[in-house]
């Protein structure tokens, strides 16, 4: 089974590395928002980001931390996509 593909310099690439290699709860939405935010990417386009790679399964359904801070988790196919990518 191949893992889906994700490129490594894409919006969706970089989150998907972040929350994969740093340690597990590490990540929010808001967070990584702003992260990305002070690298010239837009809010808007990180939070649809996300949104995508939850809908592709890279990323843990949202799970809340103050009623207001979802943590970002990656699941094993997201791993899986930064291995993959690792070896190329």
């Amino acid at each position: 089974m191949t893992a889906p593909v994700v490129k490594p310099q894409s919006t969706r690439g970089l989150i998907l590395l972040w929350v994969s290699t740093d340690p597990v709860n590490t990540w929010t939405s808001k967070t990584i928002a702003n992260e990305l935010e002070d690298m010239g990417v837009p809010r808007p386009q990180t939070m649809a980001a996300i949104a995508a790679l939850r809908q592709r399964g890279l990323l843990w359904p949202g799970d809340t931390r103050n009623r207001r801070l979802d943590r970002l988790r990656a699941s094993f196919d997201g791993h899986q996509a930064i291995r993959e990518q690792g070896a190329a």
